[in-house]
């Protein structure tokens, strides 16, 4: 018998246990049996915890109710890692662009990021905000290692411990290889 995993798990559970049958049968039902014939609760409740938590984090992402002022730029990161498909909070959102590989990152409706198979392009309005310079520094550092900075009225791209270069409107930053 093969187990039952992922989301359906959890509504196999609940009819279930609307029937009546008892844990011992649930999980043995469900497939999670001990070579000795017995229920396997461990591996049974490791994958509803599992399935628990891909929800719980699909909701903080998805509904703004849960989500507090100072984690919005975590929010958004969370988004870009998961590509969701249509993230709208605030005034950020993230989603699938035109061509479909690419997923654009807005904030107050101008384009901060686009994320590609091969890097991600980032691109600065002409009204720079510290807002804006958060996000693209905080998506900068968390998927590529580099951050943004001015210096003598100039913009420049760190890559710490490597070089420094002069950052361009459009300009695209490869993901680091791992050694």
């Amino acid at each position: 018998m093969e187990k039952i995993t992922g989301r359906w798990l959890l509504s196999f559970k609940s009819m279930m246990e609307a029937k009546g049958l008892s844990k011992d049968e649930i999980v043995k039902q469900a497939g999670y049996i001990r070579p000795n014939g017995k229920a396997s609760y461990t591996a049974f409740y490791e994958e509803i915890l599992r399935i628990k938590n891909i929800n719980k984090r699909e909701e903080l992402i998805v509904d703004s109710k849960n989500k507090r002022q100072d984690n919005v730029i975590y929010y958004l990161l969370e988004a870009i890692k998961l590509r969701s498909p249509n993230y709208n909070y605030r005034n950020d959102w993230a989603g699938i662009g035109q061509p479909n590989n690419v997923y654009i990152v807005r904030h107050y409706d101008k384009k901060i990021a686009e994320v590609t198979t091969e890097g991600i392009r980032f691109f600065m309005p002409s009204v720079k905000s510290k807002s804006t310079k958060r996000r693209i520094n905080a998506i900068m550092e968390r998927f590529l290692g580099v951050n943004l900075f001015r210096k003598n009225g100039e913009w420049l791209v760190t890559h710490p411990l490597y070089f420094e270069e002069k950052y361009t409107d459009g300009m695209l930053i490869k993901y680091p290889e791992i050694i």
